[in-house]
């Protein structure tokens, strides 16, 4: 489980990986998006979660433990990014969570509580101008008239989900 330099090295690839040379911003549903979320996805899976992305299209990624009536513990950020964002930013605790439930599952450990990460989606609010939609959605408090909501290019939130093949009346 310790190794310490060895994960810190591959978080900072990662990190690199995620953000490119130029450090990009990833807006909510484009193609880079997408290509960070199938990553994040993966690194999920390959840590041995139990991943899926839910209707707003957040990364979801679970560890059960054997106790049936075990609570869940969260971790969660973002990746998403404006322009003004350090490239650590969200990212890092997504790649730390991750690191971390490696670890206890390469440990063998039986944990008395459910782990779940959470890679949340537009917390910024880069592309629709409106914070906390990823986190909204798993808090219970996502209201159907955000859907409404429009980006710079008249794209609804509606349109977007539908884009990424989700279901907005399942949010």
């Amino acid at each position: 489980m310790k190794n310490f330099p060895a994960r810190a090295l591959i978080i900072q690839q990662r990190i690199n990986e995620l953000t490119g040379e130029n450090h990009e911003s990833v807006l909510y549903g484009l193609q880079g998006f997408i290509e960070k979320s199938q990553k994040i996805a993966a690194w999920m899976t390959e840590a041995g979660l139990e991943t899926s992305i839910d209707n707003i299209g957040n990364i979801r990624g679970n560890l059960k433990s054997n106790n049936p009536e075990a609570k869940t513990f969260l971790i969660g950020s973002h990746f998403d990014k404006g322009i003004y964002s350090d490239k650590t930013d969200g990212i890092l605790g997504i790649l730390i969570g991750i690191d971390i439930i490696e670890n206890i599952k390469k440990s063998q450990q039986q944990l008395p509580f459910n782990i779940e990460l959470i890679a949340f989606v537009e917390e910024e609010g880069a592309k629709f101008n409106y914070n906390y939609l990823g986190s909204k959605a798993v808090a219970g408090n996502f209201e159907n008239k955000l859907l409404r909501l429009q980006d710079e290019n008249g794209n609804s939130l509606s349109d977007v989900l539908l884009s990424l093949k989700l279901d907005p009346g399942k949010i």
